[in-house]
């Protein structure tokens, strides 16, 4: 795995009470495709300490529970500062007022501890960080946008307030206005300058008593001439701009304002508001210039020359900071690498894609799609290349997609596709294979050809959800049915997701409950024979969950969750300590049975503690590690070859054997045997089942047997099940047999009748 340095790693604080959590949360995290630097703090006075201290914490994973307070308490602290960092809120409760209560305080998300996988918990901190970043820089910008505002508002009001001070001549005006305005007299000038102010004085009955120079510019063909080098008129000249008929010169939408306001401006009102000009030319009717967005404000003057009371009118172009503002929106709907949207536009164009479709009557489709393997080309070519992969993937998908279909970079190698005027769900499907042809010849990126797969999860508006946050949960549900799938393949979702979520979440509920004191765990063994003589060798150890509702059951019910959620953890500390003090019993006794199997998981096998957690526990139970097995499957090793190779060796020093399962299933059995030392290779059922009758399978198996052998490495033959199987076994010379045929896994006490019945010291062979 690439390296990366501290200092780039995403810092993570945990702030909760219970160690146990702590570790899970680590465990769940440390095969991500992103490092982690993570901090940890027992309470709420300790983070408050740590998050006033350290600037660099960019989230905090915050238990709702702690000994001295709710975590709310810490987001309802972090609110009242300047600066904070994203604060995700866990629970090992299910409540809606809880998660109400969290997201009031300010919480970024929150996370029930029965639902968290190493997936989601990526997910939700990266989404988490993302969204703060996202809403930094859209307080800044706001910012920065708000004080433009008031300055130009300043400005604009400044000169109403000064219609009173107006006197007969065009000069006075301006001298006036420049010596009682609260603007700068450069800020004025350049206004006047640049042509941006314009400035109009007339009387309720319409006649102009004064325009300045851009007045007459930006209104010159309805002038009837040209007066752009002047700056004051006779009201004969300028007859042809109409007070009566101002609001004509604003775009349509923008007329029905301008009237009110010009009301309100003839009952002596100071008003400003925002408006766009849109001039024609008056005998052609063609437009004359651009749209100008400008702020319009007026106050009544008072009675010139016995003349009605008047009006002065000034406007302020402000199209520049419209154009500026409309360019900040866009970068920040946009994504920097790819230039896709991001996941701030895919969420607001979302709501407006289902309401356009409940109006015209047809369907919206949400399609999560993410690149397989994507980790595995950071790790392999470095994070510039994944980069470049990115943005050409970006490029292939807005290429392959309809011009009505709206694309974004989720996050990382996710990406999310709107697509719109759907008329069933074939639309869907054929834009998602379209997408897929689209990845079927390889990407070359700096002389380096790499092959990707795409796994795209579908949902419909309003099928499968009848809103925007349901359809997003819905299209990433179909993503991971669709990411089990063999290569490039897209899934639909469909309600039985559902079922399977809310079984899993049952599952996680009641094994979270079950692991505070393992009352309803034991552990079951499975013999293992010698296949020439028939004596008994040793068992591996197989741990059984009697649930309370459900009933005994088997390793494949629950240990997929207990891996996703990091509960192996405490499960295989368990089982490894039950192990360790059966063997001593049985080494003191000196039972037959000298040898106890015991599996590991991957979590266990790349834990920082792995090798002195399993030393402790030989030491507890006194145990001679000689007779204590454990066995790692191929995949697992191959996660992270180099690390394994280190921690097996560390093993090997204590005596303790390692034996290598499920082998020939990988993609690099015989490699394996090359690089790493192991005592035992237990073949898979997939070559013993009807071994028999598939030649094939005869072959391969005499010849490991024959090649391990050579090596020194000891062979068990899994899963035998018939006397066909067996015999066939025998003659492949495999030393060592595990299966139904000699007996299931059973508890302590019918595992010593079945010794006992079996392999008394009066056993000679097996026939």
């Amino acid at each position: 795995m690439e390296q990366v340095p501290q200092n780039l790693k995403t810092k993570i604080l945990i702030v909760d009470d219970n160690e146990g959590d702590r570790l899970l949360i680590e465990a769940l995290l440390s095969h991500s495709s992103n490092q982690y630097d993570f901090q940890w703090t027992r309470s709420v006075a300790e983070a408050k300490a740590v998050l006033e201290d350290n600037a660099n914490i960019q989230a905090a994973l915050v238990d709702y529970n702690l000994n001295d307070g709710k975590g709310i308490e810490l987001l309802q602290h972090q609110s009242n500062q300047n600066e904070q960092c994203p604060c995700i809120v866990m629970t090992g409760l299910e409540s809606a007022e809880v998660d109400h209560a969290a997201m009031e305080a300010g919480a970024a998300d929150f996370l029930p501890k029965n639902e968290m996988t190493g997936v989601l918990l990526e997910r939700t901190i990266r989404y988490a960080i993302e969204q703060d970043q996202v809403r930094q820089t859209l307080r800044q910008k706001n910012i920065e946008l708000k004080r433009a505002q008031m300055r130009l508002e300043a400005q604009n009001l400044s000169i109403a307030k000064l219609a009173e001070h107006l006197t007969e001549t065009a000069l006075e005006k301006i001298d006036k206005l420049r010596k009682h305005t609260n603007l700068p007299t450069s800020d004025l000038h350049d206004l006047q300058k640049t042509n941006r102010l314009a400035i109009w004085q007339v009387t309720y009955s319409g006649q102009t008593l004064f325009m300045n120079n851009a007045m007459t510019k930006w209104f010159y063909p309805f002038s009837g001439g040209d007066l752009s080098d002047r700056s004051f008129a006779s009201s004969e000249e300028l007859s042809n701009i109409s007070f009566a008929s101002f609001p004509d010169y604003f775009i349509e939408q923008d007329r029905g304002l301008v009237a009110t306001e010009l009301t309100k401006w003839q009952r002596g009102q100071v008003t400003s508001f925002e408006a766009t000009l849109r001039l024609k030319d008056k005998r052609s009717n063609k437009l004359i210039s651009q749209d100008r967005h400008v702020i319009v404000s007026a106050a009544t003057t008072a009675p010139h020359d016995n003349l009605d009371d008047t009006l002065l009118i000034t406007m302020v172009d402000i199209t520049k900071r419209r154009v500026i503002e409309k360019s900040m929106q866009e970068l920040l709907h946009r994504d920097d690498l790819t230039g896709l949207y991001n996941r701030l536009a895919f969420n607001e164009f979302l709501p407006t894609a289902v309401a356009n479709a409940d109006r015209n009557n047809y369907m919206v489709g949400v399609l999560y799609l993410d690149i397989n393997g994507f980790k595995n080309v950071n790790d392999t070519y470095g994070h510039q290349i994944g980069d470049q992969l990115l943005q050409k993937t970006a490029k292939k998908l807005d290429f392959h997609t309809r011009i009505s279909d709206i694309t974004a970079r989720l996050s990382g190698d996710e990406f999310g596709i709107i697509l719109n005027n759907l008329h069933c769900e074939n639309d869907a499907a054929e834009v998602a294979l379209n997408i897929l042809e689209g990845f079927k010849d390889p990407i070359t990126i700096d002389d380096q050809t790499i092959l990707i797969d795409i796994s795209i999860g579908i949902s419909l508006y309003p099928l499968n959800g009848a809103d925007p946050e349901t359809l997003i949960r819905n299209a990433d549900l179909a993503l991971y049915r669709a990411k089990k799938l063999p290569g490039a393949n897209y899934g639909f979702f469909d309600s039985e997701m559902l079922k399977k979520i809310s079984n899993r979440r049952n599952v996680e509920h009641s094994l979270r409950l079950a692991t505070h004191n393992f009352k309803q765990f034991s552990i079951h063994y499975q013999p293992q024979v010698n296949a020439l003589d028939g004596q008994l060798t040793g068992v591996e150890a197989l741990i059984r969950w009697n649930h309370p509702e459900r009933g005994p059951l088997l390793p494949g019910d629950f240990l997929t969750v207990a891996e996703q959620t990091g509960l192996i953890l405490p499960i295989g500390t368990w089982v490894l300590n039950q192990a360790c003090k059966q063997l001593r019993e049985w080494q003191l006794a000196k039972h037959p049975i000298t040898s106890l199997a015991v599996n590991m998981s991957a979590i266990q096998l790349y834990q920082e503690d792995t090798v002195d957690k399993i030393r402790k526990a030989i030491m507890q139970s006194g145990c001679n590690p000689a007779g204590l097995v454990l066995e790692l499957t191929e995949n697992i090793v191959l996660k992270d070859l180099i690390t394994a190779k280190k921690i097996i060796n560390e093993l090997r020093d204590l005596d303790i054997r390692i034996a290598l399962d499920d082998f020939g299933t990988g993609h690099s059995s015989l490699s394996l045997l090359k690089e790493l030392s192991v005592d035992i290779l237990k073949i898979d059922r997939s070559f013993v089942k009807d071994i028999h009758s598939h030649n094939r399978n005869t072959i391969i198996v005499k010849n490991l047997t024959r090649m391990a052998q050579d090596l020194g490495i000891s062979v068990v033959a899994e899963g035998v099940e018939t006397a066909e199987e067996f015999s066939t076994i025998k003659e492949c010379k495999c030393e060592h047999i595990q299966g139904f045929l000699f007996g299931k896994p059973l508890d302590l006490d019918a595992l010593e009748r079945w010794t006992s019945k079996n392999f008394t010291p009066e056993t000679q062979t097996l026939n």
